[in-house]
């Protein structure tokens, strides 16, 4: 695996894990609805069942995905207290139009390539870490019907990972977590 393919599988893997992510925020917004306090006190899953459902994410490599940054400010910054946690703030969320329904996978796509180039160090760093003969059988692993994670997604290639990956599939997962692993 060259250098180039490798920056997708990083950037792509990362996505991923972002995207689950969110899509697990969201299912939890939908499971309380506002207004409803006895919903909204009620869980939906047992400690158990919660408690494996983030077995394989990694909340600190996620930290630095760059896709949390905000521009001309501190990351590292604190919510204020009391602050409305409802309201957008500007850059923290890439491409999200917070009057959109659906996530626009393009423009996520464009804008996480951007922020993590090939060359960045975070990339290189993490391309000296990986053990090529690991990578190699967690690739072989992978689902053929899919379009490579080694290059550029489209849209509708990142929503095919996605939803394999949201259906826990082993290979996609053990890349993700090797991945996220070597960000570390």
């Amino acid at each position: 695996m060259d250098s180039e393919q490798f920056h997708y599988l990083f950037v792509n893997a990362g996505c991923l894990a972002e995207l689950a992510l969110r899509g697990i925020t969201a299912e939890l917004d939908l499971a309380s609805p506002a207004g409803d306090d006895a919903a909204a006190t009620e869980p939906t899953m047992t400690d158990e069942e919660l408690a494996a459902s983030f077995d394989n994410l990694d909340f600190d490599a996620l930290g630095d995905l760059g896709a949390f940054e905000v521009p001309g400010g501190d990351s590292s910054e604190n919510i204020e207290p009391g602050a409305d946690q409802d309201t957008p703030v500007p850059g923290i969320v890439p491409a999200l139009d917070p009057d959109a329904d659906k996530l626009n996978f393009d423009q996520y796509l464009s804008r996480a390539y951007g922020q993590l180039p090939a060359d960045h160090p975070r990339v290189a760093a993490a391309l000296t870490k990986a053990d090529a003969d690991k990578l190699d059988r967690i690739l072989a692993d992978l689902p053929q019907d899919l379009a490579p994670i080694t290059g550029p997604l489209a849209s509708e290639a990142l929503e095919a990972w996605l939803n394999r990956y949201r259906a826990d599939d082993e290979a996609v997962t053990a890349l993700v977590v090797y991945a996220r692993q070597l960000d570390q």
